[in-house]
């Protein structure tokens, strides 16, 4: 498969950039890893990946990542998948492998729909070596690379739904390959056993609570900030290309006026209307 690279700005804290010369660089330079915490935790979930070197059962490391939290938080064309977001104290089990080689590695990221081969991304590749614990044996000089959402998508939950079966058959695929341990362990720390937990969750408090984070005000605004930060990022390609002062000019006003119709959490609050009422 020819893959197509389209680089994105960076948003997240040590965010990967896609960028084929600077990739080829770093398998060159290290042995690079993935950590899957959902549909990458069996081994059949590594399948019609376009891989030649797609990992067995033997090859998937049980093992930690902290500051991070699970849930329903990959997001596209409003339908829910696991994601995770950056979450201090936070921790999240899952597994890491190797991946041989940098197309494999491109085709994987391919079926993730992640920032820099998407324009309309699900996940953003993140570094997150120093983050992995619990590997006895991890290898020193190493890279590990992981899928990873914006805190935005919290607030944005709320209009999406379940993928039909996807949290159903990422329980089953890991009962049969992980320890009971992990998977209890998996249940406490954002896993589900199912599409309907995963709804169940959506229209709880618990999961009304997670859609309104105090730095995000209402849902109106939420669609606007996620407006404004895909605006920007057009914008800064516009401006590497010549002859274009006029689009720049129309794409920099509609920014500047989206900008100005988001208001604070405490305006949303006190305007008290449906239009903001909070974050849910």
């Amino acid at each position: 498969m020819e893959i197509v690279y389209n680089y994105q700005p960076d948003v997240l804290e040590n965010e990967v950039p896609v960028f084929r010369a600077i990739l080829k660089k770093l398998f060159k330079e290290y042995e690079v890893y993935v950590f899957g915490y959902g549909s990458l935790l069996y081994a059949d979930g590594w399948n019609d990946r376009g891989m030649l070197h797609p990992p067995q059962k033997k090859d998937l490391i049980e093992c930690t990542l902290n500051n991070f939290e699970r849930g329903p938080w990959g997001l596209y064309n409003n339908i829910n998948f696991y994601g995770i977001i950056p979450t201090k104290s936070k921790k999240v089990n899952g597994v890491v492998t190797k991946i041989w080689t940098l197309n494999d590695w491109a085709n994987l990221m391919n079926t993730e729909v992640v920032a820099g081969l998407h324009y309309y991304a699900n996940y953003r590749v993140v570094d997150v070596t120093d983050n992995i614990t619990g590997w006895k044996k991890k290898p020193k000089g190493i890279k590990i690379h992981c899928v990873v959402n914006r805190p935005i998508n919290r607030t944005l939950l709320h209009n999406s739904k379940p993928y039909p079966k996807y949290y159903n058959n990422v329980w089953e695929g890991i009962q049969k390959e992980r320890t009971s341990k992990f998977n209890k362990e998996f249940l406490k720390l954002g896993g589900f056993k199912g599409n309907k937990s995963v709804t169940k969750f959506i229209n709880t408090k618990k999961g009304r609570k997670e859609m309104k984070t105090k730095n995000f005000p209402g849902r109106k605004n939420a669609r606007r900030d996620e407006a404004v930060t895909r605006i920007e990022e057009s914008l800064k390609e516009i401006k590497n290309t010549k002859d274009n002062k006029d689009k720049i000019k129309r794409v920099t006003t509609v920014i500047n006026n989206t900008k100005a119709k988001i208001i604070s959490q405490s305006e949303a609050l006190s305007i008290n209307t449906k239009k903001f009422r909070g974050g849910n």
